[in-house]
């Protein structure tokens, strides 16, 4: 069971804490933190990245994104590290195009998932260890990433197959996520109806209005930071995370310094130990301008 830090916020703008601990580790979300309202990186955020890598301290992206929808961002900040991907569900090394650790869905219990959502018309997409399946051609999803695939670079497009053209192959599929891309309380109080006993199996949490993660039962973002810590030797309490929504509580959880954007959910800014500015105007400059000022000297 994951210990509770201190919930004591500090808020943005005051003098920098005396902090016990060196810095060991960065580790940051993706939508909402560290990336703007464009989707990208700031070249502020950028440089700060790169002056952390050159004193030594260890810098992972952790997403409930699947790793096609996190390779450009990913590059843009170095593939030298690999990334938390689905949630804490897939550890995944670029620079080698292969997961290092996986907590998939139980098969049966996805199969059960993905069978009642064909029976409605809820959009979803599938997260797996071979890529991303979307339920169809039609999804609001689907279009916004075939538009995305078109402008992207070569190295950075994807396939993108559907599970009503037939092109999910179930038996020898590894399920890791299954994201409901238009969903509500509603939708969730189906979802778990619908899976019966099952849905003690699942950790089904909104990293969105609108989007519902649906992982395995204990797969969280605080298990990825865990696997993380396992690999690269990194103390988690010298570590410093920045997370925006529901799905980074256990990330907020599980390291020394939580730090949330003042965009953040309020629940998430309750447990942060400093606000940051919003994700678009330089989150992570600002956070370790204050915070550990001297390794931007």
């Amino acid at each position: 069971m994951w210990n509770f830090i201190d919930r004591n916020p500090y808020q943005k703008g005051l003098i920098p804490m005396n902090n016990a601990h060196k810095l060991e580790c960065v580790i940051c979300d993706l939508d909402g933190s560290l990336l703007n309202s464009q989707k990208k990186v700031s070249p502020q955020d950028l440089e700060t990245i790169k002056t952390l890598k050159s004193k030594g301290i260890l810098f992972f992206i952790s997403t409930g994104r699947s790793f096609p929808f996190a390779q450009e961002t990913v590059g843009s900040v170095g593939f030298d590290l690999p990334a938390s991907c689905c949630n804490g569900g897939h550890i995944y090394d670029f620079a080698q195009k292969k997961g290092l650790a996986c907590d998939p869905l139980e098969k049966e219990v996805a199969i059960k998932a993905l069978d009642w959502l064909l029976t409605t018309e809820h959009p979803f997409i599938i997260y797996a260890t071979t890529g991303v399946y979307f339920r169809n051609r039609t999804m609001k999803r689907y279009t916004m990433w075939e538009k995305w695939n078109q402008n992207a670079a070569e190295e950075y497009r994807f396939a993108m197959p559907t599970v009503e053209d037939g092109q999910l192959d179930r038996d020898n599929t590894t399920f890791i996520k299954i994201l409901l891309t238009e969903a509500n309380d509603e939708v969730y109080r189906q979802l778990m109806e619908a899976m019966g006993e099952d849905a003690k199996k699942l950790n089904p949490i909104f990293s969105e209005s609108t989007l519902l993660d649906v992982n395995a039962a204990g797969v969280n973002k605080g298990k990825g930071v865990q696997r993380l810590s396992e690999l690269f030797g990194f103390d988690t309490r010298n570590t410093m995370a920045i997370g925006d929504n529901f799905n980074d509580v256990t990330l907020m959880q599980s390291v020394g310094m939580p730090v949330a954007p003042e965009n953040a959910e309020e629940q998430i800014k309750s447990m942060a130990k400093f606000i940051t500015c919003s994700n678009d105007d330089s989150p992570l400059t600002y956070a370790i301008s204050h915070l550990y000022p001297e390794l931007l000297d």
